[in-house]
């Protein structure tokens, strides 16, 4: 990433605070993700990409052809700033099934945090 100019910093300094003040809305689901032998207990949220915007959806749509996996079963991630974020393949039990962690985007240079693409496996 590239480096940020004194603005960008102090913006994304009071967009962490945002985010912080309004964790318990922004992070509503407390678990623990499990790889093997290894867990990662998270604050986070889970949504449908149709139901974010047209942009996410389409991403959802690249990333299910990517991973060869149903477009209706991708799913976002995010996890709690100063939670330690799960690796790719982590999985935890959710909505009757199991969502598996397929990969995580960039971070945001504004927000500092990075979007999880999920597959939901019922």
């Amino acid at each position: 990433m590239a480096e940020l100019t004194p603005e960008a910093q102090a913006l994304r300094r009071q967009a962490q605070r945002e985010i912080r003040q309004n964790a318990g809305v922004m992070f509503r689901h407390r678990g623990t993700f499990t790889r093997g032998p290894h867990e990662w207990p998270v604050r986070f949220s889970v949504r449908d990409p149709d139901k974010v915007n047209r942009t996410a959806a389409a991403a959802a749509e690249a990333s299910a052809q990517q991973f060869e996996v149903a477009y209706r079963d991708i799913r976002l991630l995010q996890v709690h700033p100063d939670d330690q974020r799960p690796v790719k393949g982590a999985q935890i039990a959710w909505d009757g099934g199991t969502l598996e962690l397929l990969a995580w985007s960039q971070e945001s240079d504004f927000s500092g945090l990075k979007t999880g693409t999920c597959v939901l496996r019922r």
